[in-house]
Order: structure tokens, then sequence, then C-alpha cells
């Protein structure tokens, strides 16, 4: 079936600058694979609803400490939020992957993932954000690690 205004993108953060990359606040992925209505911002990294519906969103990096984006040497956590209108809707905690006290071994990136189902009025916009201002992603374009952010209309 094919509609007019349907929603579909694929936007990626990628690293031309090095092999890290560090974020510490809202994350704009600077690279659209595919947005088939041009609803998603590059310059803000922000997905505006053109249409009332239900959508659904993921997202997905590799996690790290600091804004060098190096892998964690400290029993931590990390965590990502999807903000709706610039308010937080959906939250994601981890700890990091290597932290001792959970029998693990410092030096790993955190492996992070994150669902949404939400109804939106158009207009509304949707952005991914990492909320404390001490984590970061792991970005290395040559091995295709590149955080991503996608979704689409459901109906």
């Amino acid at each position: 079936v094919t509609m007019p205004k349907q929603p579909c993108f694929r936007a990626q953060r990628q690293n031309a600058s090095g092999t890290t990359q560090g974020f510490t606040s809202t994350i704009t992925f600077n690279r659209e694979v595919i947005d088939l209505n041009a609803d998603y911002d590059t310059s803000n990294g922000r997905f505006t609803a053109p249409v009332d519906g239900t959508y659904y969103f993921t997202h997905g990096g590799l996690g790290a400490s600091g804004s060098s984006a190096s892998v964690h040497n400290t029993g931590a956590s990390w965590h990502l939020e999807y903000l709706k209108n610039g308010s937080r809707t959906g939250f994601q905690y981890y700890w990091y992957g290597g932290n001792p006290s959970a029998g693990g071994n410092q030096g790993w990136y955190v492996n992070s993932y994150l669902d949404l189902i939400i109804t939106l009025s158009a207009g509304d916009y949707i952005q991914v954000q990492l909320p404390d201002g001490t984590d970061s992603y792991y970005s290395d374009t040559s091995t295709y690690y590149e955080a991503f952010f996608q979704g689409f209309l459901v109906g």
C-alpha cells in the first residue's frame, strides 16, 4: 500500500575525524541512509512526525566513557534516553559490560539498544540523548561501528 507522507528513516553517526568520537548530550546523527519523507534533520538530530499516528523507533550504538569515547575502566553506569519535544519519554540504563562487581573485565564498550513505540501528533519530534554529560559513543566507520537512529510510521 502506498500512502502519502509515509515516514521511514535511518540515520547514522558517521565519524570522519578518526576512530573514536564522544557525545555527551543530544546526538545528531549526521548521515542519512534513507529518509523517504525528509522528516529527519541531520542538523539537530530530530525526527519530526509529519502526521498523527503510532511510530516505532530503534537506536543502537557502542557506549563509551567520556568525551574521548574511551573504553570503560571503572565499574559504573551508562544510560541514554529518547526525548519527545525535549522531555524524557523513554530511558535505558546499563551497567558497563566490564563492571568488575558483575564478574566482568574492565576495558569494554557497552552494546546498547533502545526501542520505542509511541503515539505522536503531527509536529511532535523525537531525539536521542546521553543525559548525564559523561557518557559517549565509540564510532569507527572503518569497522562499521556507527551509532544509528531509525524509525517509521506503524499506522
